[in-house]
């Protein structure tokens, strides 16, 4: 099992990896770029509209003064940290955009090859992984996978619910199963379900002939 968490929240570095720490558990992170490297204010109801509105990335401000934080996001000192202790940090993008057949050639650079070369630049080492942005049947191109492939990712991870055989297939279609942090145990029991992955059959069908176009 690989546990990966996205978008680059703040409560992955305080929680989710003191978590992963005690278990002796790697994960991987996958970084919106300039999420992280947003100018935010102090203000945080001001941060989580931003980020909610900007970004596209739900925060719930109740929560976030529930935990007593400050920032919503992920310092680069905490993923230099992450990366350091043995973490994998993957590519979310580089302004958190679905990768639609609408985005531009040089959206879609931004967001896929630009992106990549900056984290390159900030933690001084290959990226190797990129997560797609959002869930939807829209949110999935044919062109941003043929860009996926000539940015030289060796894995590309997607929503579709599916186990993953390394022995046969696509490591660019990796069909992870989505958690949220408002879902019971009986619903985390259910993602992992047969039926759950069957559900989601018609949706990944549909993927894959996308991005084989």
């Amino acid at each position: 099992m690989l546990i990966t968490f996205d978008d680059g929240h703040k409560s992955n570095y305080e929680i989710a990896e003191q978590i992963l720490k005690h278990e002796n558990i790697k994960a991987i992170f996958f970084i919106p770029f300039n999420f992280i490297n947003y100018s935010w204010p102090i203000n945080l109801k001001k941060q989580t509209e931003i980020s909610t509105k900007k970004f596209n990335i739900p925060c719930n401000i109740k929560y976030e003064i529930q935990d007593k934080r400050k920032n919503i996001s992920m310092s680069w000192e905490n993923i230099i940290k992450l990366h350091n202790d043995g973490h994998l940090i993957g590519c979310h993008g580089m302004n958190h955009e679905r990768l639609s057949s609408k985005l531009t050639n040089k959206q879609l650079y931004d967001e896929i090859f630009y992106s990549k070369q900056l984290l390159e630049k900030k933690l001084n080492t290959k990226i190797k992984t990129f997560c797609w942005i959002g869930g939807e049947r829209w949110a999935y191109s044919s062109s941003a996978h043929k860009m996926i492939k000539k940015a030289k990712y060796k894995y590309s991870f997607t929503t579709c619910a599916q186990p993953y055989n390394p022995l046969k297939d696509d490591k660019l279609k990796i069909h992870r199963f989505n958690i949220e942090t408002s879902f019971s145990k009986n619903q985390i029991r259910a993602t992992f379900s047969f039926f759950y992955s069957l559900f989601y059959s018609f949706k990944r069908g549909y993927v894959n002939k996308m991005l084989d176009k």
